[in-house]
């Protein structure tokens, strides 16, 4: 079996693949590039260890806020995956960075998911995250508050976030690209989740296929893949028209439109 990089937008169904990878005989092999990877627990010392020094050229593993890793230090980590393992990120889109995890001889996949479900698991999951760098900022606000936010960017403590439409434009260049698969969480979630079996279940063999793993039994992984993971809330497809009123669906639809469209969603 191949090696894998996974990718996504934070809420997206990362844990979903990955749950999936793991029922395909894949291992985790810890290591994860997103904005954690300098921020969040341990800012110190992740960042003597990993940010690059003054003069270095870096790598751009930060979605929400720009955050700056050593080449050498993601080199590393994607040699470091052994056949059988993935690793994981929410990172954007860069050449520089698509070329590392090919020329490591990784499989890259990246996940995606409607921008008003990610956005509406968002603002419940960061909160509730103490060492979430972007929780301080939503701390006792309303539910429509807390999506304003981070629909349009804001200051938590030290940090300024991205606005929600900057951040699906820095990973919106994985979609598409060559040697990349895209799966969409709607797609894989299954009629637990809301989706359909028949898809869910050609979306595990599009990724058995691409990953080298041909011996899995399709239709007991379906059975199973749906919930379980450490993070999981509803996991439910459209979820945002049950939570989210009509005049904050329309602004957001507004604000995302072009995003919407472009990942294949209607608005």
């Amino acid at each position: 079996m191949e090696k894998v990089f996974l990718n996504s937008l934070p809420k997206s169904g990362t844990h979903l693949i990955g749950k999936l990878l793991d029922y395909m005989g894949f291992g985790f092999s810890n290591a994860n590039f997103s904005s954690s990877s300098i921020y969040g627990r341990n800012v110190l010392v992740k960042s003597l260890l990993r940010a690059p020094v003054f003069g270095q050229v870096g790598i751009e593993v930060g979605l929400d806020i720009s955050t700056l890793v050593k080449v050498s230090w993601v080199e590393n980590k994607l040699q470091s995956v052994n056949h059988d393992s993935f690793c994981g990120g929410h990172a954007p889109y860069s050449d520089a960075l698509y070329t590392l995890i090919v020329d490591s001889g990784l499989k890259p996949i990246h996940i995606i998911r409607d921008p008003r479900d990610v956005l509406l698991s968002w603002v419940h999951y960061v909160p509730k995250t103490a060492w979430h760098y972007g929780a301080e900022g939503l701390a006792g606000l309303s539910l429509e508050e807390r999506v304003r936010k981070v629909l349009y960017g804001y200051r938590s403590g030290s940090f300024l976030l991205e606005s929600f439409p900057s951040i699906l434009s820095r990973a919106s260049g994985w979609l598409n690209k060559d040697s990349v698969l895209t799966i969409r969480f709607e797609d894989l979630v299954g009629e637990k989740g809301g989706g359909s079996y028949q898809k869910q279940i050609r979306t595990i063999n599009d990724v058995g296929c691409f990953v080298g793993c041909n011996d899995f039994d399709k239709k007991q992984i379906a059975e199973n893949l749906f919930g379980g993971t450490k993070v999981f809330r509803k996991g439910q497809v459209g979820a945002y028209k049950d939570e989210l009123s009509a005049s904050l669906l329309s602004e957001i639809n507004v604000c995302l439109e072009k995003d919407i469209v472009q990942m294949g969603y209607k608005v």
